[in-house]
């Protein structure tokens, strides 16, 4: 079974779609077009909320920035009105991202659990393992691989003309060649400070992909974004862009599979 079979059966028998549709009965504390906030019927603790995007999404990866987003402004409005209504000294947030993480629902949602002091909810009690040079290696590997996983869309400076080179003028004749001024940066360093900011601001990311000729004109119009994009083929990285997210999706989407063995 394909992919997206799996996602159209998988889909069919979720319970959480059901609950979208109006097929099967839940306490609803808020609703719009894109999401649904319910109340969990097993609590962990009094006014224990599930929020969930009403497009079915297995894993947050999947879910559209945008809709991701306009998730957790409303969850950030849900939590405050929790807090008031119920007088609660606190609210956890929890995510299982995945089989491996817990995850026993083939829709992604996330828990808002009211919290009081010495309420004896320990679900959040984790164990300390690993040492801090074993954080360490872990996070250098993950900024490592993330840096990788842009590198390997849109790095490529000379063959597929990501980074286009500036041709070398001559001087016209019978003037003496003026010795040039070193760049401020080398087309290395350029495209990782491009990389890294990508990497910090979804929305100018998404900006590439979706709306590459609106930033060509911030490009034009913008001494900052002509110095950040400086030699950069806007087009080829908007279509690099759309090819790693492709890319990523493809492979979190195996994910499937594991998250149904559990239900």
């Amino acid at each position: 079974m394909d992919e997206q079979a799996a996602l159209e059966q998988q889909k069919q028998n979720c319970i959480f779609c059901k609950i979208i549709k109006g097929d099967v009965p839940a306490k609803k504390v808020y609703e719009d077009d894109l999401m649904l906030a319910v109340l969990d019927i097993n609590p962990a603790t009094k006014g224990h909320i599930l929020v969930m995007p009403k497009e079915h999404h297995p894993i947050l990866p999947l879910i559209p920035f945008e809709h991701m987003q306009h998730l957790f402004k409303k969850t950030h409005g849900i939590i405050k009105a929790m807090k008031q209504a119920l007088l609660c000294k606190g609210v956890s947030v929890f995510i299982a991202n995945g089989a491996a993480a817990g995850q026993q629902s083939p829709h992604f949602l996330f828990h808002l659990i009211p919290r009081e002091e010495n309420d004896m909810f320990s679900a959040f009690d984790l164990p300390v393992t690993g040492s801090k040079e074993e954080n360490d290696k872990a996070a250098a590997a993950i900024k490592e691989r993330i840096n990788g996983m842009m590198r390997a869309y849109f790095s490529q400076t000379g063959q597929q003309g990501l980074l286009h080179q500036e041709e070398a003028t001559s001087p016209p004749r019978g003037t003496a060649a003026q010795p040039s001024s070193p760049p401020q940066h080398t087309t290395e360093e350029h495209l990782d400070n491009l990389i890294k900011t990508i990497n910090e601001h979804d929305d100018l990311k998404q900006a590439i992909i979706e709306r590459p000729a609106e930033v060509k004109e911030a490009v034009r119009t913008s001494e900052k974004w002509r110095k950040l994009f400086a030699s950069v083929d806007i087009d080829k990285l908007s279509q690099n862009l759309k090819a790693m997210v492709a890319a990523q999706r493809k492979k979190q989407g195996a994910d499937l599979d594991k998250i149904g063995e559990v239900l």
